[in-house]
């Protein structure tokens, strides 16, 4: 005999399986019954037809070639009954297996007595096996019953099947509901509390079948009580198991939320003071450029108005220093343009309109013009906020001021394309290039590239190779936040 769970994985094993079989129970259990079928009766579903005729029709005999371990084969009966729980949900079989070594009938000599059927009945130790009549009396008694319920033989034949039930099953009627519906046709079934000797309460599935004469009547009932503690004590295990992880799993959820939740302010509070930063930079800028501009630039046009004055004056009397004051005249107009210049770059036109980031590219890149030559490729206008905008100007200046000062490009190319939903800024020369790790200027500039781009939400890509060039790309989302607003 052995037994199967519901989805055809074999629960227990006997010895009288392994003595027909060759397999132990480390052999089998927990593992599908393949081993027990040739190839082709496995490979065309005679086990899975055996287990649904089992589930439709209450039971279900079959004979067929079995396999041993050692290859042999053997001629096999076997007989599958389902087991339901007390919903009725079929939560495995019992399988009784007789082996024969050949199809042909055992000769009379072999047949088993029915000394000898009683004796293998008795000697069956993992199931409580026995006979009741038909009010109920236990009539038979097995080495099982011993094992599963503490009664000696003495003590158990003759006496009521009814001391096997708790006493409140008792009082219900339970015991002789059983035996009314075998009796009626029905194999009961069910997985319920038994009681020992000692008093003890355990879950065993009980199985119980009316056994009938040639005329088909009830001369009594067969039991069969299987003791479930020890897999309802591993079911049980299995479920705090599987409690404590859920447990565990719902504190390692927390902390990392937690965790998660952290990390979300301190880079909410990353982005603020980056952005403070920017700001201050920016304000900084304005009123350098602004300082330059209204101070410094008009302090040397009016220092050129003077010095225009005097060298003309010289010039009049023909004195020799004229063409010295000349000279001064013309490195002031020189330093008013630089001057010019700086301040331009470090407070660019207007980025109010559509066209005033376009402007400012076009500033950039005549500016850059004076140093090497720069391509500017753009639209007609581009529709930013001020702020955005501002960031983007900011992005392509100071990509062509890391060129200008490290690449010694023969060629600087700045490049704008509007798309659908982004804007797509790059920047590229055909200098000496770097290793990206090892960025010029200490990673500064890298890292300013970087603000500014999380600051309006683009994403920035750097590709350098040391002799060939450096590729700045960065693309910027149109999102609501980015777009210009026309009021």
């Amino acid at each position: 005999m052995f037994s199967l769970a519901a989805d055809g994985h074999i629960n227990t094993w006997s010895l009288g399986a392994e003595r027909i079989t060759g397999y132990s129970a480390e052999d089998m259990l927990g593992k599908e019954a393949r081993p027990l079928y040739t190839r082709r009766d496995w490979r065309e579903g005679r086990h899975g037809e055996e287990l649904q005729k089992a589930t439709d029709q209450g039971r279900y005999e079959a004979e067929g070639w079995g396999m041993r371990r050692d290859g042999s084969r053997f001629w096999g009966q076997t007989l599958t009954t389902p087991k339901f729980d007390e919903n009725g949900q079929l939560i495995g079989f019992d399988k009784f297996l007789r082996g024969r070594p050949s199809r042909a009938l055992p000769s009379p000599a072999l047949r088993p007595t029915e000394e000898q059927h009683r004796r293998i009945f008795e000697d069956v130790e993992d199931y409580a096996l026995f006979l009741m009549d038909r009010e109920g009396k236990l009539a038979t008694w097995n080495r099982g019953i011993q094992r599963v319920l503490g009664y000696n033989e003495a003590e158990f034949v003759g006496a009521s099947g009814a001391l096997l039930f708790p006493k409140e099953d008792r009082i219900q009627g339970v015991p002789e509901e059983d035996l009314h519906r075998a009796e009626s046709g029905e194999q009961v079934q069910i997985e319920r509390r038994q009681m020992r000797k000692d008093g003890g309460h355990f879950w065993a599935t009980c199985i119980v079948t009316a056994l009938r004469n040639a005329k088909g009547e009830v001369t009594g009932f067969s039991k069969i009580i299987r003791d479930n503690t020890e897999r309802r004590r591993i079911e049980q295990t299995l479920q705090n198991a599987q409690a404590a992880l859920e447990q565990r799993v719902m504190e390692r959820t927390l902390e990392l939320s937690q965790a998660v939740n952290l990390l979300e302010r301190q880079l909410i509070e990353r982005e603020r003071l980056e952005n403070a930063l920017l700001t201050a930079s920016e304000a900084e800028r304005e009123r350098l450029g602004q300082d330059l501009h209204d101070g410094v630039c008009q302090q040397l046009t009016g220092t050129a108005m003077l010095t225009k004055m005097l060298s003309q004056s010289l010039a009049r009397r023909n004195a020799p220093e004229a063409q010295q004051a000349q000279q001064i005249v013309d490195l002031i107009r020189t330093a008013i343009d630089q001057a010019r210049d700086l301040a331009k770059g470090l407070h660019p036109v207007s980025l109010h309109s559509s066209r005033g980031l376009v402007a400012a590219f076009e500033e950039l890149a005549k500016r850059t013009c004076a140093s090497v030559p720069c391509r500017l490729i753009r639209p007609e206008k581009i529709d930013l906020s001020p702020g955005a905008a501002l960031h983007v100007y900011r992005i392509a200046q100071e990509t062509v001021q890391n060129a200008l000062k490290h690449a010694a490009a023969q060629e600087i190319r700045i490049s704008v394309h509007l798309q659908e939903e982004q804007l797509e800024l790059t920047v590229s020369d055909d200098g000496n290039g770097f290793t990206p790790q090892e960025e010029p200027g200490g990673g500064m500039g890298l890292l300013n590239l970087q603000y500014r781009a999380r600051a309006i939400r683009a994403r920035l890509t750097l590709d350098s190779q040391p002799g060939k060039g450096t590729v700045m790309r960065c693309i910027i989302p149109l999102s609501k936040a980015n777009w210009h607003s026309a009021e």
